[in-house]
């Protein structure tokens, strides 16, 4: 039950993509880590904020499950980049690139289906991801762009 201001604004700021109806497995989502909370991460390949917090990801997989949606909002690179990733014949070594920085070519997979790229932009737009790096919390709690301690806003304590 939700009583006062505060509580009806905390309820509004948070995301909770189920209620949304959204299907996260049809995001085409990297998943990283191990950790039973999840947190969802919208990154763009060309963007350096972004790799700030993907370097922060190892340390915290035990405790956290990061599901990383590639998103190319930054050009014509961040397309290709992602097209790249989205399209490998191996997920894994695609998981991978995403984290250490998109260094090597993948071998494709063909036809790709592009349509998990497109339905990740959509989700971007309909939960109002206005920049990147977008970060949602276990709780729902929403940030965009890097905070000082990944793990205390994680949980909720910055």
């Amino acid at each position: 039950k939700v009583s006062s201001l505060a509580e009806i604004r905390d309820t509004a700021s948070r995301l909770d993509f189920a209620k949304l109806g959204i299907n996260m497995a049809e995001l085409g989502a990297f998943s990283v880590g191990t950790g039973p909370r999840q947190v969802t991460v919208f990154v763009d390949p060309k963007c350096p904020y972004c790799h700030a917090i993907i370097q922060q990801i190892p340390a915290l997989a035990g405790k956290y499950t990061f599901r990383i949606l590639v998103v190319p909002v930054l050009g014509e690179e961040s397309q290709r980049l992602t097209r790249m990733v989205s399209c490998a014949a191996d997920q894994a070594a695609a998981a991978q690139a995403v984290m250490t920085g998109y260094r090597d070519a993948l071998p494709q997979q063909e036809p790709c289906n592009l349509l998990p790229i497109q339905k990740r932009l959509v989700t971007a737009q309909l939960v109002g991801v206005k920049g990147v790096p977008y970060l949602v919390a276990p709780d729902g709690r929403v940030k965009g762009g890097v905070p000082q301690d990944l793990d205390s806003w994680l949980e909720g304590r910055s």
